[in-house]
């Protein structure tokens, strides 16, 4: 199985290291794959987030492998 990570933070002197290293050793202790990473610095408020924009990629992605 191949797995897509996603990890968000709101504000700059947040840190989105200790989100992506817990997805990976989750992924790795199940025995996946990694696909694809993602990451957003945004505000929850906005409705635009880069991951969104890259969500057809994802699944392409994810379906041909």
């Amino acid at each position: 199985m191949r797995a897509a990570l996603y990890v968000r933070v709101s504000t700059l002197d947040q840190n989105l290291d200790n989100q992506l290293d817990d997805l990976r050793k989750y992924v790795e202790r199940r025995g996946w794959r990694e696909a694809v990473e993602y990451a957003d610095r945004a505000s929850g408020a906005k409705d635009s987030r880069p991951f969104k924009r890259h969500a057809a990629t994802l699944n392409r992605c994810l379906l041909e492998s």
